[in-house]
């Protein structure tokens, strides 16, 4: 082609073509919902398969088909009447049945040969626990109760120590519960004379006779109340004013730090409000999603942060943080004097909380952990002994026999009495502080001699303390009735293993390590309050529990999630003085 009649042709730019923010959102959130898709059929497959596995493999009964998302979660542990769904089933099932808690099978037993081979004998090896998933990251998944292998090994060993009744002896805990039960006396007095004061200002209008209001009169009737007070006693809500005394130990004994030189009457308590609504939220929705869909805890964490749990949090984490620098500026000052004194037993103001911190800055636990397990402490350590407390000065009102014998042993054996053990046990028999102790997760199949039942790896094996303590086999026909001396009878029930018919404490390696600062805490103020008052029902108190099996209640509890055990309402009960004993 001859180049003079080329035609030049016009060469135009094409337009780049870019997508829309609209186009980019949608194409995303197509994306992102397929990828939802695909993880949503394959936790169902996974699902479905976990429980056929469990099916084929372990012959127990179960409670009924679970689904595959909750398990039967939500027909069985997020019910309030859990506790007595579980004592059911076992009646009905017997003593070894499973169920689903969201994808994880536990096996609920209360036999005493595979209590005592999973907790005790294999307890090493079954070391790890169930995961409840709660929100809480560093107060719960990080504290001793929740973690796992060598870790837990780890916290043990270091917290183990401080909590022996020789630690406790050196660190001054004894001490410290002898002054708070000072104050709980002392709240008790000051109630009796404001109300003598105000009986008697009545009086005295009837007789329209003036009344002298003067400090010193205030004294003479704290000393001396009139006798018509006497009957009557002083009326106290005995769950708030024992979580009262129980904080109040706590904050002394853990974190060295006295929160008031004095417990005023009827106080409320804003920290025990708190802890109060956190308790109940572990049976929240939060919850809920999180064992069902296996939603990460530290995903749920971010939305807690934002209820009330969460401003409980931040408080507590704010006094702990504050504390913590006071108690280790103390600490060194007191290190530094000492060597310069050349004095090695000073520890006249040592406190429990200072042989962790000695230990943390060993280096020996992150500051994470070390803030967790002391949030736990406060969390786990008040509720328990002062709902204790309260149920046992509850049933004790209901048996003013036990009471009377209980209140002599004490005057003439102190807080040593064999028989105030036997009542705190009985105590705890009936109403467990704990209702099912914390499961242990099986590291390999393990055989039980019984049928050849196999429980595979994996699954989580957990005592029914609540249906252990009500199991007529181990304790007799007289199960439901409040009596101590069972403690101090020959027991021939369970068989070799019958001391583990009480399991109010746990046992193997991961027993409670609060066991005895709770028994010391418990026994110290009912020893002091029972030789000076009659402890007796008035009319706002709740009534007494029926003896029979199957009755009603007079006291309503709950147990989010079989974690704790939570009194419904107050327990008003009346003090009366005693002039003799």
């Amino acid at each position: 082609m001859d180049p003079s009649t080329t035609t030049t042709i016009s060469q135009t730019p094409v337009p780049v073509q870019f997508f829309s923010l609209q186009t980019i959102v949608v194409r995303l959130l197509g994306l992102i919902a397929i990828i939802c898709l695909v993880k949503f059929y394959l936790l169902i497959r996974q699902r479905r398969n976990a429980i056929e596995q469990f099916k084929r493999k372990c012959t127990i009964p179960l409670v009924g088909e679970p689904g595959l998302f909750g398990g039967n979660f939500l027909e069985m542990i997020a019910k309030p009447n859990n506790c007595q769904l579980i004592h059911d089933y076992h009646l009905k099932l017997g003593d070894t049945y499973g169920l689903f808690y969201g994808p994880d099978p536990w096996v609920m037993t209360v036999d005493l040969e595979l209590i005592q081979r999973v907790f005790i004998t294999e307890g090493s090896t079954h070391i790890n626990v169930t995961q409840f998933r709660l929100p809480f990251v560093r107060e719960i998944n990080e504290s001793l109760a929740q973690v796992s292998g060598d870790k837990w090994r780890t916290i043990r060993r270091i917290m183990g120590p401080s909590f022996a009744p020789k630690s406790m002896k050196s660190d001054n805990v004894y001490r410290d519960i002898d002054s708070v039960c000072d104050m709980f006396i002392n709240m008790l007095e000051t109630q009796q004379a404001i109300e003598d004061l105000m009986l008697l200002t009545q009086q005295r209008q009837e007789q329209q006779k003036p009344l002298d209001t003067s400090s010193h009169s205030m004294t003479m009737m704290k000393e001396d109340p009139v006798p018509v007070s006497n009957q009557q006693g002083v009326e106290l809500d005995v769950c708030h004013e024992f979580k009262r005394y129980s904080l109040e130990v706590i904050f002394r004994v853990a974190f060295g730090l006295e929160r008031s030189k004095e417990l005023e009457p009827q106080a409320r308590d804003e920290i025990i409000d708190w802890l109060d609504e956190a308790a109940r939220m572990v049976n929240g929705p939060l919850v809920h999603i999180g064992v069902m869909l296996g939603i990460g805890a530290r995903l749920l964490g971010f939305f807690s942060q934002f209820t009330p749990l969460g401003a409980c949090i931040s408080h507590i984490h704010s006094i702990i943080e504050t504390n913590l620098q006071r108690r280790r500026r103390r600490l060194m000052k007191q290190q530094a004097d000492d060597c310069i004194k050349g004095n090695k037993d000073s520890n006249s103001s040592r406190k429990l909380i200072d042989s962790l911190i000695e230990r943390f800055d060993l280096g020996e636990m992150d500051d994470e952990t070390f803030k967790a397990n002391l949030f736990f402490i406060l969390l786990a350590g008040h509720e328990t002994s002062a709902n204790t407390l309260a149920m046992m000065f509850w049933l004790l009102a209901n048996h003013p026999g036990i009471q009377d014998k209980l209140r002599h042993l004490i005057a003439s054996e102190g807080d040593q009495a064999e028989y105030l053990n036997w009542v705190i046990w009985e105590t705890l028999r009936l109403y467990p502080a704990v209702p099912a102790a914390i499961g242990r997760v099986l590291e390999h199949d393990i055989e039980h001699h019984h049928g050849g039942v196999v429980f595979p790896k994996g699954s989580t094996i957990i005592a029914s303390i609540w249906s252990l303590h009500r199991w007529q086999k181990y304790w007799g026909a007289d199960v439901s009735s409040f009596r101590p001396e069972r403690f101090g009878e020959p027991n021939s029930g369970g068989g070799q293993w019958s001391s583990l018919r009480f399991f109010a404490f746990g046992d193997g390696p991961r027993y409670c390590i609060g066991k005895h600062l709770a028994m010391a805490e418990i026994k110290a103020i009912a020893s002091r309050l029972l030789v000076k008052y009659r402890v007796s029902l008035c009319a706002n108190s709740p009534p007494p529990t029926p003896t029979h099996e199957g009755g009603g209640e007079g006291i309503k509890t709950i147990s989010p999630n079989l974690i704790h055990f939570i009194i419904e309402h107050p327990i008003k009960l009346a003090f009366t003085k005693i002039t003799n004993l």
